[in-house]
């Protein structure tokens, strides 16, 4: 309040009461005090740092939250419902709204982020987590999906929870009329089969709209017939399943085709054929579990392979074996050897270097087990046990081992007290844990020495850890592990320096992954040369990709492929010499989304309902247009906010302030005084 009565006073102390200039007119010693007044007025303001406060709104518009359904179930006519309400209303819908276009099929994406799988299936879930997850928070006035009512992956939307308070509106598409269909609806068969053995082929066939006619069912295998058997429809909606019975005559991956010849009045043909795949394998894994004596371990074992059908296991107490070991592709020795007499008879195994996985407990002679060379080194130990809990050894990478962070919490195991290791050239997969303490002594470990593969497990109690996983985890962490041991010890390696990792079958939309290795002269795991592969498909195009070198081995993702069948040829060249690798694997075509192509009207009103929302009928767009413009809930909210701005930072006070003083000095010169 002072600045002003001050500024003033200076104004007219030199020009008005100091009288120095007596012939100058009364307008410009009020001119001249007044540029002065002005000047010290707006320094002395700027000292006081002032500021103005400004009161900001802004207004948010209600979010129109609209997805649209674009999988391959809806035809190119019906996906458009959202795209003609925009089209019709939209000036009016952006006046109230701020609209949002989202599409969904397997998820929520937007058109420049589709992946290859995108429009295989319809997963109605994945419209509400993304409500949930990009839309918290926010100001929603309606959300809106528009689909055919035909689910195909994902769980029920009607039991996901919608956390939000907006409206939900559903808008059916498609058409509701059963229309002339057969349908393969369900092929089954065993994945792995042998040699010359007959496998099962089993077909659920429906027919809808086809009452009075009769077709052929046909199980084809590239191409050829194999069998038919005849279809005849008795009722307006029927289902039969029929089995076909068929020989194993070719090793590897086969493919069963399943196919209903169709009826002239069939529009959706898709449909009408539905594939099985067999692998068939030479003959199965021979696996001999020995013992002294019964023990819940080997019952926990022998379950554990034979979750594989490709193992055939044989339990017997080594008193009791004929010692025939020529069909045996693994041996598993429970406490064993006992004595001299038990070494006898199991050195067969040693001499033949047949993979040997031992169980070692109190009962072994420690001096026959040394005799046996089973790959570990025993310095001094007891016939004492120690309770030893586990946990995985990060440096193990004789195959993938999965992750347990639960091992902690396992019952321990009765371990043998005393000082073993490892041979030179093995690795272990799991050590002991001595209350909170992990030591380096083993547990699960695993040798080849001489191409011989062994494997040991110090102590008995897997059986506890197998019951404590069902009893308390959803996990079968020990099969796992078993079933990997097993085939690492039993797999039958050719000595190649080249070897491909490959899939055999891949789902449509799914990418292909290839994993390579290869040895120099000396056999060490070298990617330092160029790993090529060539691909051919059914249509005799190829094409040429090279490997990436990760780690010490190379990986190649050729992304999604279309359904067909591909052969595949890895090649590498190295001083002159060319190595080679051959297979073939099949892309299968996704067919969810044609099963079913009757839209499902009463799944959306139920839908609907469970989010007290409001449900429209096919082709209402004007209808719909009105509900959303007159939707009461749907408000915009305004934001206010303070903005400070500092006076200081005005430019243009400096600019007056100059022009103030320029003025000042202009009339004081023009007017003869300095």
């Amino acid at each position: 309040m002072l600045i002003v009565p001050i500024s003033a006073l200076i104004g007219w102390w030199i020009y008005w009461y100091k009288n120095d200039y007596p012939d100058w007119a009364m307008s410009l010693r009020a001119a001249v005090s007044a540029a002065r007044f002005g000047v010290l007025l707006i320094i002395g303001l700027m000292l006081l740092e002032p500021f103005l406060i400004s009161m900001l709104n802004d207004v948010e518009k209600p979010k129109l939250l609209l997805y649209q359904d674009v999988s391959d179930s809806m035809d190119s006519t019906s996906s458009k419902t959202l795209v003609n309400l925009n089209e019709k209303f939209g000036n009016q819908l952006d006046e109230k709204y701020d609209v949002r276009v989202h599409q969904f099929g397997k998820s929520v994406f937007e058109a420049s982020n589709e992946t290859a799988d995108d429009r295989l299936f319809t997963n109605y879930a994945s419209v509400v987590e993304a409500v949930n997850r990009d839309y918290v928070n926010q100001n929603i006035g309606a959300v809106v999906v528009s689909s055919d009512g035909v689910q195909t992956y994902g769980t029920d939307p009607r039991y996901v929870s919608y956390n939000s308070t907006a409206p939900f509106i559903t808008v059916a598409e498609g058409d509701t009329v059963l229309k002339p269909d057969y349908e393969v609806s369900e092929v089954l068969a065993n994945e792995l089969a042998f040699l010359n053995n007959t496998l099962q082929v089993k077909a659920r066939i429906s027919a809808n709209v086809l009452d009075g006619k009769s077709t052929e069912v046909q199980l084809l295998q590239d191409g050829e017939v194999l069998a038919a058997q005849t279809f005849e429809v008795k009722t307006s909606s029927m289902v039969k399943e029929l089995t076909f019975n068929v020989e194993a005559t070719r090793i590897g991956l086969n493919k069963f085709t399943v196919r209903v010849v169709a009826d002239p009045a069939e529009e959706n043909l898709l449909n009408n054929s539905l594939e099985a795949f067999v692998d068939v394998l030479d003959n199965r894994t021979q696996v001999l579990i020995l013992a002294k004596n019964p023990h819940p371990d080997i019952a926990a074992f022998k379950a554990a392979i034979e979750t594989v059908d490709q193992y055939e296991v044989e339990v017997q107490l080594l008193e009791d074996w004929d010692e025939k070991y020529e069909n045996v592709d693994l041996a598993i020795l429970h406490a064993l050897p006992t004595g001299s007499g038990d070494l006898n008879k199991l050195k067969v195994f040693r001499d033949n270097k047949i993979p040997v996985f031992s169980i070692l407990t109190p009962s072994v002679s420690l001096l026959h087990y040394k005799q046996l060379d089973l790959g570990l080194n025993l310095a001094s130990v007891r016939k004492k046990t120690d309770k030893a809990g586990v946990y995985l050894n990060d440096g193990f990478n004789l195959f993938k081992s999965t992750p347990n962070d639960e091992l902690a919490r396992y019952p321990p195991m009765s371990v043998l007290f005393g000082d073993y290791s490892l041979s030179s050239d093995g690795q272990l997969l799991l050590k002991q844990r001595i209350g909170p303490v992990e030591t380096d002594k083993p547990l699960l470990g695993y040798t080849s020495a001489d191409g011989w593969k062994r494997a040991f497990l110090l102590g008995d109690g897997w059986w506890r850890w197998r019951l404590y996983e069902r009893m308390r985890l959803d996990k079968s962490w020990t099969d796992d592990v078993l079933v990997k041991t097993v085939q690492y010890l039993a797999l039958k390696q050719k000595k190649t320096r080249l070897r491909i990792t490959a899939p055999n079958k891949v789902n449509e939309g799914v990418a292909v992954r290839f994993e390579g290795e290869y040895y120099n002269e000396s056999f060490e795991l070298v990617n330092d040369e160029n790993l090529e592969l060539k691909l051919s498909d059914s249509l005799d195009r190829t094409f040429d990709f090279k490997f990436k070198p990760t780690g010490s081995g190379y990986e190649l993702s050729l992304g999604a492929l279309d359904p067909g069948d591909y052969q595949w040829e890895a090649r590498i060249q190295s001083k002159g010499q060319t190595f080679t690798e051959k297979g073939e694997f099949i892309v299968v075509q996704n067919k969810a989304e044609f099963f079913q192509l009757r839209a499902d009207h009463r799944f959306l009103k139920d839908w609907t309902m469970a989010y007290d929302g409001t449900h429209f009928p096919t082709n209402n767009i004007e209808s719909l247009a009105t509900h959303l413009l007159n939707l009461d809930t749907a408000k915009p909210l305004i934001h206010t906010t303070k903005e400070w701005n500092s006076i200081i930072e005005w430019k243009w006070l400096a600019i007056l302030i100059i022009l103030l003083i320029s003025i000042e000095w202009f009339l004081r010169k023009f007017n003869g005084y300095y």
